[in-house]
């Protein structure tokens, strides 16, 4: 006998569980397709990089290469800094039988903190010719291009590209396309998500073993049986590379595109070995994981896969690289929204002085009090956040804005001075800030009487010379001197018994160009035949017209951005 009731009960719980399975079920659907959203919308850029280098054929590369991949976009200089004649040179052949030539790249510190410094390093003329001669030829470009552009799990945003219409890369609109994928994607894709990891490789640049280029492109066993045959690309950028640096096999220069090159070379080649264990590990649809050079962002489920995703990166950069993660840059979060966004710029964003800046309707006039205001805010957030780039942001804005005005607002010497004193300070905490801080200096020193120009310029020198490893800020001094005073350009003699090349350059300039060769500025060179130094002569540094148009001339704001570090909107 059987209860109506119980019957009726059952029935609805029946439809109840039918219905919450087909709930369950459209929830998975819905979520796989949310993820493969996601995932296209992170990887849509990097495909559109890979698809920009797959276009790029071998001799536009080089063409490119030889105009502008010699200097750092990070790295920025005066634009009198033009390097020329590569295009034109014909070296011999390396005898790759023999060690020799050998040469020392021509380094620049700069601090990074109160204990560390940040090296860039400039190739040898010789060597830099050979290394895009060697990248550029077909096959080997091909091959590249198809290393490059391998389909991986990972979404690259640092994959290299060459435009021949623009005076750099596009690596500022990589940065760019970073950022907005770091912070603002990053919340939008998060829903789904529980775990962000973020983390870098330890000294990267400077700990590749050479040797592992040649590994990375065609396997450990190939490499080790060419190793003295120098049949393979690898084997032969393993020995310029190693013989730009005065025959070591760790570290590769750091502040040139070939650089960039070939760290994605081994980059890459990490993404390939960590998808494939994410397929193994049936994590490929559960982590978003995207790149920019070796700097990783991990989206995940639970802090367990993120973990497991962090020590599987570095099982393959430890036994196949001997490469290490940054210990001390290495995070699991579990508030993704609290920490996507860099903490400067939240800071930026909660400041009711910087947010006058940025807004366009709230600030309608500028004046002394205000600039004064925004320059003791920005010293005290890059005070606050050394590693990061608050300053830039904000000077970039502050010298747009000062150039609207069109000097419409009152400023006195005496504020100048004052004002002058506060962009000093704000140097010291990031030197990366200098071209910012001289083109403001600039831009106020135009307002001043001549007297006080030279004697705050004066004082600047001073002060700078007296601190080591200043020939960073010197070099901007100078074009400051240019624009400004450029009689006051003999105070920079005493500081060029110092080995401070670039400097030299532009105040010696004449000298190159009469009887004295460019590339002598390069320690060490070793096996480079008479005829090859005739072809070096060709070789130029210094841009001397552009050097001779500044004088007496503003510094523009097309010379110190070469991308807009921009605040970025939600």
């Amino acid at each position: 006998m059987h209860c109506p009731q119980l019957v009726g009960k059952i029935c609805l719980i029946s439809q109840l569980l039918s219905s919450f399975a087909n709930c369950f079920e459209t929830y998975i659907v819905n979520l796989v397709i949310k993820i493969s959203i996601m995932e296209e919308s992170l990887m849509r850029y990097s495909e559109k990089l890979k698809k920009e280098l797959l276009k790029t054929s071998h001799k536009s590369a080089k063409i490119f290469l030889y105009k502008h991949g010699y200097n750092s976009s990070s790295f920025m200089m005066p634009d009198y800094y033009q390097v020329s004649g590569f295009e034109t040179m014909k070296l011999s052949e390396i005898d790759w039988k023999k060690r020799k030539p050998i040469t020392k790249t021509l380094d620049i510190f700069t601090p990074k903190g109160d204990l560390s410094w940040r090296r860039f390093s400039f190739f040898h003329p010789f060597m830099f010719w050979h290394i895009v001669k060697l990248l550029t030829e077909e096959e080997n470009w091909n091959f590249l291009k198809k290393h490059l552009c391998q389909q991986t799990k990972i979404a690259c945003y640092s994959i290299p590209i060459f435009k021949l219409e623009r005076n750099q890369t596009i690596q500022g609109e990589s940065i760019e396309s970073w950022l907005q994928m770091a912070e603002k994607d990053l919340l939008k894709d998060c829903a789904d998500f529980n775990c962000l990891a973020l983390t870098d490789i330890q000294n990267f640049y400077s700990s590749i073993y050479t040797h592992s280029i040649s590994w990375t492109l065609h396997s450990k066993k190939s490499a080790r049986s060419d190793r003295f045959k120098y049949e393979l690309l690898g084997t032969k950028l393993d020995r310029l590379f190693q013989n730009s640096r005065d025959t070591q096999t760790n570290g590769i220069p750091t502040g040139s595109l070939i650089s960039d090159i070939v760290a994605e070379i081994i980059l890459v080649h990490v993404d390939c070995l960590l998808s494939k264990w994410l397929k193994k590990e049936k994590l490929d649809s559960k982590i978003i994981i995207s790149r920019f050079r070796d700097d990783y962002r991990i989206l995940s489920k639970d802090r367990s896969d993120a973990n497991r995703v962090l020590k599987s990166l570095t099982r393959i950069l430890c036994e196949e690289f001997d490469l290490i993660l940054n210990e001390n840059k290495t995070y699991v979060y579990d508030d993704i929204i609290g920490n996507a966004f860099r903490p400067w710029i939240i800071e930026i964003k909660h400041s009711y002085l910087i947010g006058k800046l940025f807004n366009q309707d709230q600030l309608k006039r500028l004046s002394f009090n205000f600039i004064k205001d925004v320059l003791v805010e920005t010293y005290r957030i890059q005070k606050k956040y050394p590693q990061g780039r608050p300053a830039i942001s904000i000077l970039s804005k502050l010298s747009e804005k000062v150039i609207k005005s069109n000097g419409k607002f009152k400023i006195n010497d005496s504020d100048i001075s004052e004002l002058g004193s506060i962009l000093r300070k704000i140097i010291l905490t990031r030197e990366e800030t200098t071209p910012y801080i001289i083109f403001m200096i600039d831009t106020l020193l135009t307002k001043s009487k001549l007297r006080i120009k030279n004697q705050f310029i004066k004082e600047m020198i001073r002060i700078t010379k007296n601190q080591p490893d200043a020939e960073y800020q010197l070099i901007w001094l100078y074009r400051l001197c240019l624009s400004q005073a450029p009689i006051l350009c003999k105070l920079f003699e005493d500081v060029l018994v110092e080995d401070y090349y670039l400097l030299k350059l532009v105040y010696e300039y004449k000298k190159f160009q009469k009887n004295r060769n460019y590339y002598d500025i390069f320690k060490i060179v070793d096996g480079i035949s008479s005829d090859d130094r005739n072809e070096l002569a060709k070789f130029s540094f210094i841009n001397i017209k552009r050097l001779n148009e500044v004088k007496n001339k503003k510094i523009e704001a097309k010379e110190i951005s070469p991308f807009q570090y921009k605040i970025i909107q939600h």
